[in-house]
């Protein structure tokens, strides 16, 4: 999980201009909101359903549908970045804290530790 979430956490603060771009235009154009769903689909979604259904197999993950912890943990990671990057960019996070945060989150949900 940390190095996934540490993965995207530098893609996203490498390619930010980049992404609002792909991100507005695709409120506009259906051909590029295909393409993204397309390739998300085919390529993100079943590379991560086969790692779910590997995890829950080791007893390691909750045994919820894979479709539920997917997009469970996909809004999580995806929240942050949004607010760390595009609705916050100038609080002073301490990214490293925040990051181990939401992981935890992920692994622990709000249960009291």
């Amino acid at each position: 999980m940390r190095a996934v979430f540490q993965n995207r956490y530098e893609f996203v603060k490498t390619y930010l201009p980049a992404i609002r771009v792909l991100w507005q235009e695709m409120a506009f154009h259906d051909d590029i909101k295909a393409q993204f769903q397309t390739i998300f689909i085919n390529h993100v979604y079943e590379k991560f359903k086969q790692i779910v259904e590997h995890f829950q197999q080791k007893g390691e993950l909750a045994p919820l549908p894979p479709e539920t912890i997917i997009r469970l943990t996909i809004t999580t990671i995806a929240g942050f970045l949004l607010t760390r990057f595009l609705v916050m960019p100038d609080y002073p996070w301490d990214d490293e804290r925040e990051i181990e945060r939401t992981i935890q989150f992920l692994m622990n949900g709000l249960k009291r530790p």
